[in-house]
């Protein structure tokens, strides 16, 4: 199993002086319509870790981007920049700790005909955040 972060780390983490260095989501087509799951590099990590919820259970994602910027930047202290990636980007693979469902080969890259296992192009002004 991958490394992950869950909400009572980050909150122990900071509380001890840590900081969120760095984040970026990943949008995954669901049933319902697109779900951003986000990835957070803490201060106590090197690695970006994606969210988990309460003992692991699933991945915490969020349907209103607006939300989830909010509880970066006002409950963990994150204001700086964050890419949004498609599931299934190639630019992903550089990435240590990415859940399957937003590793290269997704199904659940957006805009691909259901059921597709080709991954979502990248788009030509991507940005190249690491």
């Amino acid at each position: 199993m991958s490394k992950e972060l869950q909400e009572a780390d980050i909150r122990t983490g900071l509380a001890e002086g840590g900081r969120i260095r760095g984040a970026f989501l990943v949008a995954r087509l669901e049933p319902h319509g697109l779900e951003f799951m986000v990835y957070l590099r803490p201060s106590w990590d090197k690695n970006f870790l994606p969210l988990r919820t309460w003992r692991s259970k699933a991945d915490r994602t969020y349907r209103d981007v607006g939300r989830l910027l909010q509880l970066l930047g006002d409950d963990y202290g994150y204001w700086g920049p964050i890419c949004i990636y498609p599931a299934g980007s190639p630019e992903l693979a550089r990435f240590k700790e990415l859940l399957p469902d937003d590793a290269v080969g997704s199904t659940k890259a957006p805009g691909q005909p259901k059921g597709s296992q080709k991954p979502a192009e990248a788009g030509e002004d991507a940005d190249q955040q690491g």
